[in-house]
């Protein structure tokens, strides 16, 4: 049996939380709103039922536009690697129902209660193992490469590197959904923005250079989709 630590959920939809880290692994299923969960170079969005892994001591901040409700758990004792996060979706709702009667049990506070949350854990566990990152689509991985690449650079077009891949606009669309949550496009804005935030937590950037260093060719245009996505203007960010 895993070794569950502790297991929750918020009481009310949250907007933000700001960057934090856990000593033991942490499990979140996302059961409410959409955002992104925002790691050191990379944004993962998440919607209802993705579920993320996140290793020890791995910094992290989550934001919503419109604020999010997640199940979340942690253990010390888990199959997985320490060094990478792992994503996957919860397609069918069977990890949800099994983290809402886990976090049930882990709240009533009596020893058959926490042991019972704890074996709920170990089936949890049972089906993220199921995921097998293996098994995400060569064109997928491509793509995603292709955009942390071509990020910064105005001129860079989704469309194009979908087009030099051997496989269907569509389907390739479809498959990236399921493996990041979003479409290609929505993922290329969303790693911007992230950046975007990064540099002008740096200080010493205006925003209509961070704008420019983000891949945004109009200030105008990357101001309105901040807003959109961190649910503030792109001022509240600035050093001061």
């Amino acid at each position: 049996m895993a070794n569950l630590k502790y297991a929750g959920r918020p009481a009310h939809p949250v907007q933000s939380l700001p960057v934090h880290q856990h000593e033991p692994w942490i499990f979140i299923l996302y059961c409410f709103g959409r955002g992104a969960a925002h790691f050191d170079g990379e944004s993962i969005p998440f919607q209802p039922g993705t579920v993320l892994c996140v290793p020890p001591r791995t910094p992290y901040a989550e934001t919503s536009e419109h604020g999010f409700i997640s199940l979340f758990a942690a253990s010390n004792d888990v199959p997985f690697s320490p060094t990478r996060v792992r994503r996957c979706e919860d397609r069918d709702g069977a990890m949800l129902r099994l983290g809402e009667v886990m976090v049930d049990e882990w709240n009533h506070q009596t020893a058959q209660s926490r042991r019972i949350a704890g074996q709920l854990f170990d089936v949890l566990l049972l089906y993220l193992s199921k995921e097998d990152p293996a098994t995400t689509h060569p064109a997928v991985t491509t793509l995603r490469d292709a955009i942390q690449r071509g990020w910064a650079n105005p001129e860079f077009s989704v469309g194009a590197a979908m087009n030099a891949l051997p496989v269907s606009p569509s389907h390739l669309r479809r498959a990236f959904a399921r493996e990041y949550g979003a479409a290609p496009v929505q993922f290329l804005l969303q790693h911007r923005i992230n950046q975007a935030r990064r540099l002008l937590g740096l200080g010493g950037f205006s925003i209509k250079e961070t704008s420019r260093l983000c891949g945004f060719s109009d200030p105008y245009y990357f101001s309105r989709a901040f807003r959109r996505i961190v649910g503030a203007p792109p001022s509240s960010e600035l050093r001061s």
